[in-house]
């Protein structure tokens, strides 16, 4: 799991495949009892308080992500957490083309260029030791932009 502080009310949580402790990623309560000890464990370190949302982003090759954000500051120490699924995604990872090709043995997946950058998309379960090495050299990308350079960006294919 890596706990990224975006700024005082923003973080955001990545938790891989393989740290998901066999949890049914479309079974929403075994996803709702994972996230709410994470949100536990993450408060414990985190102090926070107010009206904060959960967007968690579900995606079968790589794992979960969760933004955090708070909206609005409370004075005391209670919590209103909403908590929202974005159960439609396709995580991609912004990656170099060549690094993908020459380092791991993906062979299922898209490839998109898009506004000069290369987006690998998962199309099947890739080993740990290539998820590890995509993690490490790439930026994940969750939100409304994998849209945006699914539908504009150009879909190559992934040679061998």
């Amino acid at each position: 799991m890596i706990i990224n502080k975006v700024d005082d009310d923003n973080y955001i949580i990545k938790v891989l495949n393989d740290k998901l402790d066999n949890i049914d990623i479309f079974n929403i309560d075994e996803v709702e009892e994972f996230i709410k000890n994470i949100f536990k464990n993450f408060l414990k370190f985190f102090k926070l308080s107010g009206e904060v949302v959960l967007n968690i982003y579900l995606d079968l090759y790589y794992g979960i992500i969760i933004e955090i954000k708070r909206e609005v500051i409370l004075f005391d120490d209670e919590i209103d957490a909403r908590v929202i699924f974005h159960l439609n995604n396709s995580f991609l990872y912004e990656v170099d083309y060549f690094y993908i090709l020459n380092n791991t043995n993906i062979k299922n997946g898209n490839i998109y260029f898009y506004d000069n950058s290369f987006y690998l998309e998962l199309t099947d379960f890739a080993s740990l030791s290539d998820m590890y090495k995509i993690s490490e050299s790439s930026n994940v990308i969750w939100d409304n932009r994998v849209f945006n350079i699914i539908n504009n960006g150009i879909k190559l294919s992934l040679a061998s």
